[in-house]
């Protein structure tokens, strides 16, 4: 059994890593240094709008636009969008993405190294 000092008092990662700020106060400089890891796309949504819901500001939200590529028209039939719309793969954001001004995103993808838009910046 772990001893006690190994068990946070808050159980809440939200209010355990954000707790100490007045997110509705700050500027984002100091949310640079914070982050929660998660193992699962559900959970890791979850957090995001619990954090949301403290920034201030109006959310804007993103949908993503899906399309089949494909040179056999039957593609379309199998894979209508709203069954790509509901899925959200791994390392890929949700199909809706709800942001704030001033919320810190992660760069999923390599986009332009050269101008240190890597896997992993933050936005």
């Amino acid at each position: 059994m772990l001893p006690d000092i190994c068990y946070p008092s808050e159980q809440n990662p939200v209010k355990q890593l954000y707790g100490d700020l007045n997110l509705s106060t700050i500027m984002s400089e100091e949310l640079k240094g914070r982050a929660i890891l998660a193992v699962t796309n559900d959970t890791s949504i979850d957090i995001n709008n619990q954090v949301l819901a403290c920034l201030p500001g109006e959310t804007v939200v993103y949908e993503v636009v899906d399309d089949i590529v494909s040179d056999d028209p039957n593609d379309r039939l199998t894979f209508p969008v709203e069954f790509l719309n509901s899925l959200t793969p791994t390392e890929m954001p949700p199909y809706k993405l709800n942001l704030k001004p001033g919320c810190i995103i992660m760069l999923l993808r390599n986009l332009a190294p050269t101008n240190v838009l890597c896997n992993g910046t933050r936005l």
